[in-house]
């Protein structure tokens, strides 16, 4: 048996875990003194109210290693092997922490696959993954492929404000204060597992059609689903799947909606719309 491991910073609900017999691991979540489990205690609604709504910028922890311990004893138990997917090793220790445990606790049946990405781009892995395992795979094989899959993810992401990547230490108040003003809408994207803008257009429209053109000359792999991200409100993702559909002629529709959770939802804050697909 295969038991597939991953974050919550794949930001899939809770009934997509049951589903998809996946094994969650809470990312934890502080705002000022008080610390929550991301999923069981924070839900995405109560998160967004918080960031919108107090002055205390939020932190996001990793599992700790007696965490993973428990997760890989249970999981390779009787025989069993385990494949963990975790969020790009770039943004959190959460990767190499599992290795750590993995060679400390000699859980050879686990493999570990560093996703390079995080939010919908961990959900596609996941769910392939599940996929691969109620098809037969061992979990070898299983690593193997998304590694693959992995190496062809794309994400494209408009910001709708500076403020929060500011609040996070990643940009400074000055340079965030002057975009703001200046109705900068940023469009990132994970290059080598490492979050990286592509532009810097002015306004969200400007800022939808870069991702459109981005897609364009990054064709999606129909094999694998398309997700259209959020943060707190979904008007913004609503529009930009109404241009890619309408205009760039992508099969993308209101089904593929996502809300991004504490991970990715702290640094860029709310109203930021995107797109996360296989590459052909």
């Amino acid at each position: 048996m295969v038991t597939i491991i991953t974050d919550t910073a794949f930001d899939m609900d809770a009934e997509d875990y049951e589903r998809l017999s996946i094994v969650p691991l809470p990312l934890s979540v502080t705002f000022g003194d008080k610390t929550y489990l991301e999923t069981k205690e924070l839900t995405k609604d109560v998160f967004y109210d918080k960031l919108l709504n107090t002055s205390d910028f939020p932190t996001t922890s990793q599992p700790t290693p007696e965490d993973f311990s428990r997760v890989f004893s249970e999981a390779t138990k009787d025989g069993g092997e385990a494949v963990y997917i975790s969020i790009s090793s770039r943004l959190s220790g959460t990767c190499s922490t599992a290795k750590f445990v993995k060679e400390d606790g000699n859980f050879d049946r686990v493999y570990i696959v560093d996703s390079k990405i995080a939010t919908g781009g961990q959900k596609i892995l996941a769910e392939h993954a599940a996929k691969l395992r109620d098809h037969g795979k061992c979990a070898a094989d299983i690593a193997d492929e998304l590694e693959y899959v992995v190496s062809h993810m794309k994400l494209y992401a408009c910001l709708d404000t500076l403020k929060y990547l500011a609040k996070g230490g990643r940009l400074s108040h000055g340079t965030a204060f002057m975009g703001n003003l200046l109705d900068i809408k940023p469009v990132i994207t994970f290059i080598g597992s490492e979050l990286s803008v592509v532009g810097k257009p002015f306004g969200m429209k400007n800022g939808m059609n870069l991702i459109l053109n981005m897609m364009k000359k990054h064709i999606p792999d129909m094999h694998f689903p398309i997700y259209t991200l959020f943060t707190y409100d979904s008007t913004n993702a609503c529009d930009l799947i109404d241009l890619l559909h309408d205009i760039g002629g992508f099969a993308v529709d209101r089904s593929s909606l996502l809300n991004v959770g504490a991970a990715i939802g702290s640094h860029i804050g709310p109203y930021a719309c995107g797109i996360v697909y296989v590459e052909e």
